[in-house]
């Protein structure tokens, strides 16, 4: 384990005026641990310029971060692995915190090694495309972001009891990145492999794109995507067809017993703006998605006919399918 710190608590502090006084982005994080059993809890953060990138980034193992505010950064927690692939990423908890007018809620790296018992919890995100650090124009601004490439396993990871709101940066801001989504479930690689991931009782509202990306491409088993609420996705979105839908499932390899249900996806706006409430982009049957990936008792609410020709879809319900190309 290189440069490594253990049994480190960082709790109570104030981190102020970060990134004042330049334009200039740099890859910094207000604070930065590596090793195990470490606490950064009740701190707060507040950044005033582009050079504020990352006010929170932990590395490895039995991680606990909670009851942080942070404000006006570009990422507001990272969660990542240890440098060497060989150590163990896993029992890590993200409790609690505030993100305020964030670019990235939180994102979370498996690039050096697999990551396993990961929880986020009880967070509170605000995402805001041009809200902290080094704005880039159409960027995946998102709640929750899983990083890309990840060529890693991800097992028994529960983000679960979030919120996430979006809001609208002004200036006519319009994105066409699919990943700009309130939970960005994204990992590419061929290496890719996830075992038992719940994304669970989430309330996500006017994300930019998708209410909620799901994109792994390598065997994913144990994927559940339940009892969320999902409001007015799309609200910033001008890009492909079918990128401002309530769930979007694009590009999966394979599916072993993944489950979409009970999930609740409205579109109040006049005129509707939800491409479709549940979608997806099948690249074939190899995916398994015709015999393992389930669809149950979610319901769809738009003042707009969706796709499928129905305001309200429940009780084994279909998605909006499409196969390649697309």
């Amino acid at each position: 384990m290189l440069n490594a710190v253990s049994n480190v608590t960082v709790t109570n502090s104030s981190f102020l005026q970060m990134g004042a006084n330049t334009n200039l982005f740099f890859d910094t994080s207000a604070i930065y641990i590596v090793g195990d059993n470490s606490t950064v809890a009740n701190n707060q953060f507040e950044a005033t310029g582009s050079g504020a990138n990352t006010a929170i980034e932990v590395h490895g193992t039995t991680k606990t971060v909670k009851g942080n505010v942070i404000k006006k950064y570009r990422t507001g927690i990272l969660y990542a692995t240890e440098t060497n692939p060989n150590e163990e990423n896993r029992d890590s908890l993200l409790t609690n915190n505030q993100m305020l007018d964030t670019i990235f809620g939180m994102s979370l790296w498996a690039v050096n090694g697999n990551i396993s018992n990961l929880t986020i919890e009880n967070n509170y995100i605000r995402v805001h495309a041009a809200g902290g650090g080094n704005y880039v124009p159409d960027e995946q601004a998102s709640g929750v972001q899983f990083y890309n490439p990840s060529t890693y396993k991800w097992s028994n990871i529960v983000i679960r009891s979030n919120t996430i709101d979006f809001v609208n940066p002004g200036n006519g801001y319009m994105t066409t990145n699919q990943h700009a989504a309130g939970i960005d479930l994204a990992l590419y690689g061929s290496g890719t492999n996830v075992d038992g991931l719940l994304i669970a009782n989430n309330f996500i509202r006017n994300a930019y794109a998708n209410g909620i990306s799901w994109s792994i491409l390598g065997p994913q088993s144990g994927v559940i995507v339940e009892r969320n609420t999902i409001v007015n996705p799309g609200s910033l979105y001008n890009g492909n067809s079918g990128y401002s839908s309530g769930i979007a499932l694009y590009g999966n390899r394979s599916f072993i017993s993944c489950y979409v249900r009970n999930n609740s996806i409205s579109d109040d706006r006049i005129p509707a703006k939800m491409y479709t409430g549940l979608l997806l982009y099948s690249p074939g049957t190899y995916d398994n998605a015709a015999t393992q990936l389930y669809w149950q008792n979610n319901s769809i609410v738009s003042n707009a006919p969706l796709l499928s020709g129905k305001t309200m879809v429940a009780q084994g319900n279909t998605p909006i399918i499409q196969t390649t190309p697309f």
